[in-house]
Formats: C-alpha cells, structure tokens, sequence
C-alpha cells in the first residue's frame, strides 16, 4: 500500500543521491535501523496491528469460506434432484467460495493493513516541512530577477513522523482523509486476492478430492 501525494514537484539540484548503486546488505540494514530508528523495538514496529491483521484475516476467511462452500453445495444438490438449472464443478464451488471469503476477509480487516504500513514505513502521519521555492518576480533588460521564497507544509507525506499507538493513528488518519482512508488501495487489494484465494482452495479441494479417491 502506498500512500502518495506531494512528490516534489520543485527542480533544483541537491536529490542526486537517487542513482546510487550501493546496496546495504542485511545485516547493515539491521543496524542502521536498530541505531537510527529507536533500537530493538524498532525492528518490530506494527507488530501489534500485524497480529490483529492476521489473526481476522483467518478467522472471517475460513468460517466464511466453509459457510459459503456449504451454501452453494446445498444449493447445487438441490438443483441435481430437481433436475433443473445447471451444475458446477466441486473445485469451481471452491473457487466462488474461496474468491468471495478472501473478499470479505481483505476488506474486514483492510484498516489493521494500513496502520501495519503506517508503522513500518515510518507512519503517515503529518508533519510540517519547510520549503524554500525560487521564483520568478520580474524580467529587466532581458536578465531574470528571481526571489526565494520560504514557507511551510503539513499536507505532504514526505518526512512523516511514525505514530506512537494505533489509537493515535486512528484519530489522525480520521481527521485527515476520513474513514476511507482506512481503505487507500483497497480496490488492487481486492483484485489480487480474488484469483490468489479462488485457485488456493480451488486446488486444495481439488487434491484432496484426488487424494481421496485414490484411497478408496
């Protein structure tokens, strides 16, 4: 998930540090964090709200998923003995119950993703930021006369400082964008899980049905 806005529209020299092709390797990683980033408990910021991610994750998946796969089975054998309507495949019943649990799930627990982000990414929360822009105020006998002008920012989310509790990214992220902002990216979130969770219990029910078979 990535929250963007205020790139850094301004040209001016001083950000060449980009085409950098030194690459820290993990365990400089580790130690740059753990010294500039507050420690050890740096290295395991967002936990909290990753335990809560998965752990709702899971469970409204697999009780939905076994819910909805009993419903449209029920549905499916009814039809067989009335001789109506048409059949799907086991592993396509699956798929429509894996597709739809996975749905509810990402979006159930969506907001706990955002606040894990916030936290490992250094938080989202606003910060003012000093500017200074060049501009230009007048042209005289062909030369550019120009002015730099100095002020402040709080509405870009460069140079953010991290949250301290999920409490206080909650009000914040509220007042700031709103409750959908519990849910910036959740439409690609969505995409992605509906294939990722259909074909995941779609080929589970397949093999196990073969397993199962082959037992017999």
């Amino acid at each position: 998930m990535h929250w963007g806005s205020g790139s850094g529209s301004g040209s001016g020299s001083g950000s060449g540090s980009i085409g950098s092709s030194s690459s820290p390797s993990l365990v400089s990683s580790f130690r740059k964090i753990v010294r500039t980033e507050g420690g050890i408990r740096s290295l395991f910021r967002g936990n909290v709200a990753a335990t809560y991610l998965w752990i709702g994750y899971a469970a409204v998946q697999f009780s939905l998923y076994a819910r909805t796969f009993q419903f449209l089975s029920s549905v499916q054998q009814q039809q067989q003995q009335q001789q109506e309507g048409w059949q799907l495949h086991p592993s396509a019943v699956a798929f429509a119950s894996g597709a739809f649990a996975g749905t509810c799930a990402t979006l159930a627990t969506y907001p706990f993703d955002i606040c894990r982000t916030a936290f490992a990414s250094r938080g989202l929360m606003p910060m003012t930021t000093t500017h200074n822009t060049i501009v230009d105020i007048s042209k005289k006998n062909g030369a550019k006369i120009q002015k730099m002008i100095t002020g402040k920012t709080s509405s870009s989310f460069s140079g953010m400082k991290p949250p301290r509790s999920v409490l206080e990214f909650i009000r914040t992220t509220h007042a700031t964008h709103g409750p959908m902002g519990f849910y910036a990216g959740a439409a690609p979130a969505v995409i992605q899980i509906i294939p990722y969770m259909g074909i995941n219990f779609a080929l589970y029910d397949y093999l196990t049905t073969q397993q199962q078979q082959q037992q017999q």
